[in-house]
């Protein structure tokens, strides 16, 4: 009994220090003193695990602490107002199924090791790797609170994202947790057996990578202003011509407070265009007629008419000084639920989604093309895309040099949702050395730099404009990431998939 209470607490402690390794809802902000926590948040379940006999009785325990930790961090999807009261169901099967990733890692590790005599300071790390990397694409992928994720503030161990993407920090991460718990549980870890001799190449490789990364430095000449614009509208709503109308008042007049910084660009928010941007003659001409020789990045829905029909796209526009759109970029993953319904076809009484133009929900984009600015290439991102590294990668291997990121996030309410998206973006940022601005309807808009540094941000449901200048390293080549993309990834699957051959051959 003693036992088993012992277990439940640690289980739940890790709930605890994983909940705020990242931004929760006491720090919902960008900045938070506690991320340092996920250097340690799963000691206590993996101890549960390496410490119970039973796999069966190790997977429960894991699962609830996992389970908690999503239910603390995710409590915000619950604020969504398109899923209505889809969004508790909704969030119930969110945590039980990214709960049971961590417990199926750990579970499955403890049984390899006993099965076929593998270092679990090998197996945690790799195992846990490789699943962080299959969630990015599985069911149409969610990729969220990864434990590279709460790194954003540390910069010098961020630098390797550069090399491996996020998949070599989440290694290093569950790799020091897994040292400390075999340490702690009195195991001995024998580093002289194929999986021990691995997991020191590869974490020596890693450091060694990290530390290589740091020397990095934007040596270039050419400046970029950049003005971002957080209007704080409630898009939630049918856009009556008198909320157009106050709609383009605001934007007009948080330019007007940043005119006098003469940006070269403004990036408008996700949907911050109160209307269908490439439908309306007059929509671009508008814009350009207040911002007088300045291009922007502007939210919008978007309309294409095939046969009859007419399909709906999450946009993103770019417009040129005399208000002519020179570029577009439709959003590539859409929030299920909340931008279409899965299977609407099949139940069409769920069919209606989007409500502001009477229309049903958003179709996804098909092609990643970066805008131009005086050849300047830049990357649009909106939303949900900077969850997929893919998305930032496949703009900066077409010779993007900065990326904008569009996003809405008002419906999230007071919580850490906002904070949660930021994280993302940052590690685009440093993957790509490339900077990001981050334009939200009432979030936490910002700007990042090439290295991850926030150089501004706004506050939650904050109107305010700012500017701020991107350097443009246009000599520099594009980062080994950016290159080779998820190597590290595969060259652990092509490793674990070795060390078990070798173990197994060398059991019988």
């Amino acid at each position: 009994m003693k036992k088993n209470i012992l277990h439940l607490s640690l289980s739940l402690l890790s709930s605890l220090l994983l909940i705020f390794s990242f931004p929760n809802f006491i720090e919902n902000t960008a900045k938070v003193h506690t991320t340092f926590f996920m250097w340690f948040a799963f000691v206590p379940v993996m101890y549960v695990m390496i410490r119970e006999e039973k796999v069966s009785s190790a997977f429960w325990y894991g699962f609830l602490s996992a389970g908690v930790f999503y239910l603390g961090s995710l409590y915000w999807i619950l604020f969504v107002g398109p899923m209505g009261l889809g969004a508790y169901p909704a969030l119930i099967m969110l945590c039980c199924y990214f709960g049971s990733v961590y417990p199926a890692c750990l579970a499955a590790a403890k049984y390899l090791g006993k099965k076929a005599g593998i270092e679990l300071i090998f197996l945690f790390p790799v195992i846990i790797t490789l699943a962080e990397y299959i969630r990015e694409w599985l069911f149409s992928g969610w990729p969220v609170l990864t434990p590279a994720q709460s790194q954003h503030q540390f910069t010098w161990i961020l630098q390797v994202l550069s090399v491996t993407g996020v998949s070599g920090l989440n290694f290093m991460i569950i790799s020091v947790n897994a040292l400390i718990a075999l340490f702690v549980s009195g195991k001995h870890v024998k580093f002289r057996s194929a999986g021990g001799i691995a997991w020191v190449i590869i974490m020596v490789f890693l450091m060694t990578a990290a530390a290589c990364s740091n020397l990095y430095k934007n040596s270039g000449t050419k400046l970029i202003r950049a003005a971002v614009m957080q209007p704080n509208i409630d898009q939630n709503v049918q856009w009556t011509p008198e909320y157009r109308k106050y709609t383009m008042e605001t934007m007009k007049a948080l330019y007007d407070s940043v005119a006098p910084e003469k940006p070269d660009i403004i990036i408008w928010p996700e949907t911050g265009y109160p209307g269908i941007l490439n439908m309306e003659k007059n929509g671009g001409p508008e814009i350009a007629s207040w911002l007088k020789g300045v291009y922007a990045v502007v939210g919008s829905d978007k309309a294409v008419i095939n046969g009859g029909k007419t399909d709906y796209y999450n946009a993103a526009f770019m417009l040129a000084p005399a208000g002519n759109i020179t570029g577009e970029y439709s959003k590539h993953h859409l929030v299920p639920f909340g931008e279409y319904i899965p299977l609407q076809e099949v139940i069409p009484f769920v069919k209606k989604v989007v409500q502001r133009y009477g229309y049903v929900g958003f179709k996804s984009g098909t092609s990643i093309e970066p805008f131009e600015l005086d050849s300047v290439k830049i990357g649009p991102i909106i939303c949900f895309d900077s969850f997929f590294p893919e998305i930032s990668r496949e703009h900066a291997l077409k010779g993007a040099k900065m990326l904008v990121h569009l996003s809405y996030e008002t419906w999230y309410g007071v919580s850490p949702a906002s904070a949660q998206i930021f994280t993302n973006a940052v590690l685009r940022a440093v993957e790509n050395r490339l900077y990001i601005v981050r334009s939200v309807a009432s979030g936490i808009s910002g700007i990042v730099d090439d290295r991850g540094v926030i150089l501004g941000t706004t506050k939650l449901f904050e109107k305010k404009a700012f500017v701020r200048d991107i350097r443009i390293n246009s000599s520099a080549g594009k980062s080994f990431y950016t290159l080779h993309g998820d190597w590290f990834a595969w060259m652990l699957f092509a490793l674990l998939g070795a060390v078990i051959a070798a173990a197994l051959l060398k059991k019988r």
